[in-house]
């Protein structure tokens, strides 16, 4: 059904239509000359604009050139296929009749019905929107049909009726309870696995879907001297029903003895206060009834004192007393602190770049540094996501406290110490720049101290030079040429940021912190500042150092083969499946990661939370084509060395001429305004041969384009150094890059905006487990 058929000069344009700059912030706003009117006309209100149009070929007074009742801007932007032939794959069904997401409805029927035939459940309620219509005759774009509280899917579930809320009986269809048991997949697998002591199960009488509305998760409180008295590892239950439902909790305890199970007890935590719970002792297996979420735990009676059980058991409550120091080791002290002895926060994220007020919840336990660094820890993979994304110098408010808090202001409530921020721009004159904030806290944890270095480093800024820098890859037959750039198997743009940035740890370290405590590093970052900050952890460990690195939309970063040796194994790396930014530079150059990566994809598996927090009606990503665009950009050259080189006869071997673009002018100040257009950081990568004419014509100039150029003119594209406008209508490029470009803005006018979203990168961190990353 799909085809390329874009002309080569409009390809990439709607990446800036619709995307934004590489970390998430939008791309400057044109000025009001290159937005003139004609600009923004779209004459026939198909939602394609009249350049695009002449561009694409389609009549901009027609809404659907090939009248196959799609109009050209669903086809163009959306479903891939000819807006000039009504049968694209020639399979005999038109475009229109074809089903795109094979949901059981064709593509026109899905527009005619409002439901989206690029999504195969629309409205998100369990039922493809195909068995909505064809089926159950539920509507495909409301979730609850019958408006019970009880999503169509779970009613179709639960054998009840989705169109009726009184289904059987009298009783309402929300209020029917169901005999459940938690699935696995809704237990953090850290609980689920044999390692755990006290592997915890949850089942119970409720109405609806279980697993809609309960998951156990690992539990940020810290309970002092009780921890070690604790049999295997506390749990959080996150509940959505309201409190007074029945349900059983039961822990298996498989590496007990079954004398020491009948010691155990589960207790519950709830506002300071410990409860003793009647508990059930069967085998191996403890249990109790409960009625509300919450932290629970079990405790062995046969190894506490007695001073801690008599306190519990004389009123079956223990209150936890609250004191000068850091009981739960968030950097917070107890004295000041809302929640002594629960180490997480909960805070809304204002992305001001995209007006997205976002809730996140993580926590801040610096005993995390005390474990093994190549352990997948949840809670540090969430927090570091809240790091990267504040970066980007973001607010973030925080419930407990009331505050609001930049990065800065956070790390030092959190415990940090000299916390700096240091900007490259302010040192070097080149475009491999960086920001980045570093804090660091002395922790003694079990009688060792350490000094924990916290390095956040901000992804893209707005200017020409780190987009410059992000296409730059580098060829190492120049590689002496840099004196910062110190592993030629690294991206040379990456690695130069990552080279200055551990010259300015090293100094910061040397005048902050101790010489003779011990040292970790924690090291997080979001798209340019994950890449910097994947070879930044590969350089500390390289030199010794212990090193917790958690990135995020991660980049390729390296050419070097043993990057997933047992030696990088404390680098995670974060991949949302459907973003197109981790996949450059392209893995067919050779290129590749540091550390172990979590390939996961917000469309198959957390659109409706995204939609959730970011407060968005849709998420909107590549659905057809991002890997064609992949394979497509990865054909420009071979190896990063001929991304720099001309393959054209008149500068190259003459292997490849079709590097060239003629252009006609007709005078010298024709000629001279056209070349003045080419943004300044693609010229060194281009070679112009400029010609003499008569007085209206001849006065004409060529461009043989080097890859380089080409990847150039994208950045300064990213950056707003050049407007949309511009690279469609003013800017030649050479047919060598029109497949590559072809294929650029079919994706990005597809969606590349959403999937590279810190927001998204929460979700994926929230989600993230140790069997994720390969």
């Amino acid at each position: 059904m799909r085809k390329k058929y874009f002309r080569s000069t409009a390809v990439f344009m709607s990446l800036i239509l619709t995307a934004t700059s590489i970390h998430g912030i939008p791309v400057k706003a044109e000025s009001g000359t290159e937005a003139a009117e004609s600009q923004l006309a779209d004459t026939d209100g198909d939602g394609l604009k009249d350049y695009l149009e002449e561009y694409f070929g389609t009549d901009k007074t027609q809404a659907d050139t090939d009248g196959d009742g799609l109009s050209d801007y669903w086809e163009i932007m959306k479903l891939k296929t000819d807006p000039l032939n009504t049968d694209t794959d020639g399979n005999g069904i038109s475009d229109a009749e074809e089903d795109a997401d094979q949901d059981g409805l064709s593509n026109i029927l899905e527009i005619q019905l409002g439901t989206n035939p690029l999504k195969a459940d629309t409205d998100e309620d369990g039922l493809s929107d195909g068995d909505e219509v064809n089926v159950y005759k539920t509507s495909p774009i409301l979730s609850d049909s019958d408006n019970d509280g009880l999503l169509d899917g779970e009613e179709v579930e639960l054998n009840l009726s989705p169109l009726k809320k009184f289904s059987k009986d009298i009783q309402k269809d929300c209020k029917k309870l169901f005999s459940q048991v938690l699935k696995k997949s809704n237990i953090e697998e850290v609980l689920s696995s044999s390692k755990n002591e006290a592997i915890p199960s949850l089942s119970g009488d409720l109405p609806g879907l279980m697993e809609r509305r309960v998951r156990i998760e690992s539990s940020t409180v810290v309970l002092g001297e009780l921890e070690d008295k604790m049999v295997g590892l506390p749990i959080e239950i996150v509940s959505e029903y309201e409190n007074g439902f029945d349900m059983k909790l039961s822990f298996t305890c498989l590496k007990s003895t079954f004398k020491q199970v009948k010691g155990y007890k589960i207790a519950h935590y709830k506002d300071g206060e410990i409860t003793y719970l009647d508990t059930k002792v069967i085998l191996k297996n403890v249990s109790a009834n409960i009625t509300e979420g919450g932290t629970y735990f079990v405790i062995d009676e046969n190894e506490t004192s007695d001073s801690i059980l008599d306190r519990i058991k004389t009123a079956s409550v223990k209150t936890l007393a609250v004191t000068d120091k850091d009981t739960d080791y968030d950097g917070v002290s107890d004295s000041i602190d809302p929640k002594p002895n629960d180490n997480s926060f909960i805070g809304t994220i204002k992305n001001d770049g995209f007006n997205i007020n976002s809730r996140v919840t993580y926590a801040i336990d610096y005993r995390a540094f005390f474990k093994t660094p190549s352990t997948f820890n949840s809670q540090l993979c969430k927090a570091s996501s809240v790091y990267a994304n504040l970066a980007y110098e973001f607010n973030i408010q925080d419930e407990a406290s009331g505050r609001t808090f930049n990065l800065p202001s956070l790390m030092s409530y959190q415990g940090m110490s000299d916390v700096k921020s240091y900007d490259l721009i302010n040192s070097y004159s080149d475009n491999d720049l960086i920001k980045f904030f570093i804090g660091h806290r002395t922790v003694t944890y079990n009688g060792v101290t350490k000094d924990i270095i916290t390095v956040s480093i901000k992804g893209t800024g707005g200017g020409i030079e780190q987009w410059a820098s992000n296409f730059d890859i580098g060829t190492t037959a120049k590689y002496s040429s840099y004196s910062d750039w110190t592993d030629s198997s690294n991206h040379k743009g990456f690695d130069v940021a990552a080279t200055r940035v551990q010259r300015y740890i090293k100094t910061y370290v040397s005048n902050y912190c101790s010489g003779s405590n011990a040292k970790a590093y924690w090291v997080v970052g979001h798209s340019r500042g994950a890449a910097v900050a994947n070879i930044l952890a590969a350089k500390l460990t390289d030199a010794g150092n212990t090193t917790y690195a958690y990135t995020f939309a991660t980049p390729n970063t390296t050419t070097k083969s043993a990057t997933t040796t047992a030696k990088y194994t404390s680098i995670f790396n974060l991949v949302n499946k459907d973003d197109f930014v981790p996949f450059l530079p392209c893995s067919v150059w050779g290129f590749k990661r540091y550390g172990r990566t979590s390939t996961e994809s917000i469309a198959d598996k957390y659109e409706k939370e995204w939609e959730d927090l970011t407060a968005i009606s849709d998420y909107n990503p590549d659905t057809f084509g991002m890997e064609d665009t992949i394979a497509e950009f990865g054909k420009v050259f071979t190896t990063r060395n001929k991304a720099y080189t001309f393959t054209c006869s008149c500068h190259g071997d003459g292997s490849k001429d079709d590097i060239t673009i003629i252009n006609r002018g007709t005078s010298k100040d024709s000629r001279e305004g056209a070349i003045a257009k080419i943004p300044s950081n693609a010229l060194p990568y281009g070679r112009i041969t400029r010609y003499n004419g008569t007085a209206f014509w001849g006065w004409d100039f060529e461009v043989c384009q080097s890859p380089c150029y080409f990847m150039q003119v994208l950045a300064a594209l990213m950056a707003g150094k050049i407007s949309n406008y511009r690279f469609v209508v003013e800017l030649n490029m050479a047919d060598h890059y029109e497949s590559a470009k072809s294929a650029l803005i079919s994706s990005a006018i597809g969606g590349l905006e959403h999937p590279h979203f810190t927001e998204s990168y929460y979700i994926l961190a929230k989600h993230a487990t140790a069997s994720n990353f390969k």
